[in-house]
């Protein structure tokens, strides 16, 4: 199963469609955007999607079977805890994470995770034809990961993760 988490504001900010929703509401944006995955996830039933949005839910917001949605509340960022996540299950679950903000993206390289930017994810969501097919690759993402083996990765981790730079 390909577990792919997503910076949810960094993707509303780079869609123009999504970005002008915002303008109008802020539980606007994020409903598009949750109607945009759930209609992604339909297409590609195999992955599991999780969702970060900054700020505290909305009553008006209705939550989504196939997709996991997380609000940080009102003292912490999302991408606190998209790196919360990362540490927590990169060991166990392979996962594919979304954001063009680079802290996220770089602490997820660092963690050996498949990394997309927002871009390229949006051309995944609105790709130009329809396509029911994922691309050649087993994830439909552009994937980069370090060329080591896992325990030469593990080790990394061990130095590195109780010693930040």
């Amino acid at each position: 199963m390909i577990n792919i988490v997503i910076d949810g504001f960094n993707l509303i900010h780079k869609c123009p469609m999504l970005k002008k929703k915002l303008y109008q509401s802020k539980e606007l944006a994020i409903a598009s955007l949750l109607e945009s995955m759930r209609q992604y996830s339909e297409r590609f039933p195999s992955y599991k999607i999780t969702l970060y949005i900054d700020g505290i839910k909305s009553e008006q917001l209705l939550n989504s079977n196939k997709i996991d949605l997380f609000f940080s509340g009102k003292d912490l960022l999302a991408d606190d805890l998209i790196k919360k996540h990362i540490a927590e299950k990169h060991k166990i679950f392979e996962l594919t994470v979304v954001s063009s903000d680079t802290e996220v993206f770089n602490f997820a390289r660092v963690h050996a995770c498949k990394v997309c930017t927002s871009e390229e994810f949006l051309r995944q969501l609105f790709p130009p034809e329809k396509s029911v097919n994922p691309p050649r690759n087993s994830s439909s993402i552009k994937s980069e990961k370090p060329n080591c083996s896992r325990k030469n990765f593990n080790e990394f981790l061990d130095i590195f993760e109780n010693n930040p730079l």
